[in-house]
This record gives C-alpha cells, structure tokens and sequence, in this order.
C-alpha cells in the first residue's frame, strides 16, 4: 500500500530525472518557434506612429436656463455635437488645402511609390492636371492612415501610421 501512494505522488528527483531524460523534447520546439519567430520578424513591415493631441477651446457649461433662453433644448457637449466636430476635424485635416501644404513642405511627392501612381493616373488620364493627380494620390493614400478621436471633453487625438517613418 506504501509503494502505490508513494507512485501517486512523484517527489522532486522524480521530475527532474524525467526532465532530465526528455530535454530534447522540451528545448526542441522552444529553439524552432524562437527561430520561426525571429526569421518570421525579419518579414514583417515596421509601422511608424505618430500622435497628437490638441486641446480646443475650453468646454463652455450652460445652465439648464440659459439653454433654454438661447434655444439649445439637449446638452452643450452631447454625444452627437462631439461626433460632427471629430468628423468635421477629420475633414479639415484631410482637405485639399492642408494636404497640399503638408506635401509641400514634407516633400511626400517625392516617394518613389507617390511618384509610380501619379504617372500611373497621368497616362490614362491625359486630361488631368498633374498637381491635382498629386494631391488625389497624397489624399487617398493618408486618409487610411488618419485617425481622430477624442480623448477628454475639449481633445482630441491625431494619429498617423504609415510605413515610413517621415511620412509619419
């Protein structure tokens, strides 16, 4: 009866012994998923990141009576007024203009790939204007990687990503 409760219960030497005879199975599959994972990093493409975040103007708290004498019948800041002001941010941050500005001074049109997709454009449609090519392609290609999002009652947070770290 001894020896089958001592077998139930295997000690410390025990273990060991077995770890001991089975090593290869336990250093095997950790050096080939470290060498899978290593080799698999070397493949992956870096994504840069760069955020902000911008206070706007300080939020504004109106007493119930002074909503009512000007006429706003729901909260100053609702949910729905914060929702049109992150999209109306989004597009302003993405509209022609500042793209325009931000292609100028980053130079963005001089990337090889910008570059390809214009004279891409540019030859099956003859018609079009080169910096309007340019700026469609710098507008398509950074409106995937904009997010806008509010962080706290009057901020909001811009961030990029993107591949390359100075167009980030």
């Amino acid at each position: 009866m001894d020896k089958l409760k001592s077998k139930e219960l295997p000690d410390a030497r025990d273990i060991w012994l077995m770890i001991k005879r089975r090593k290869w199975l336990l250093i095997i599959p950790w050096v080939l998923t470290s060498v899978v994972v290593i080799v698999g990093s070397r493949f992956l493409t870096p994504v840069y990141q760069a955020s902000t975040i911008i206070l706007l103007d300080r939020e504004v708290r109106l007493s119930s009576e002074l909503q009512g004498l000007m006429g706003l019948t729901r909260n100053y800041r609702a949910g729905e007024l914060q929702m049109d002001e992150l999209r109306a941010y989004r597009n302003e941050i993405t509209s022609s203009s500042f793209m325009f500005q931000l292609s100028d001074r980053l130079k963005l049109d001089a990337n090889p790939e910008v570059q390809r997709q214009i004279q891409a454009m540019l030859q099956t449609n003859p018609g079009l204007d080169a910096d309007q090519v340019k700026l469609y392609v710098i507008q398509r290609k950074f409106w995937e990687g904009i997010r806008v999002r509010s962080v706290g009652a009057a901020q909001i947070e811009i961030a990029v990503e993107s591949s390359s770290p100075t167009e980030a």
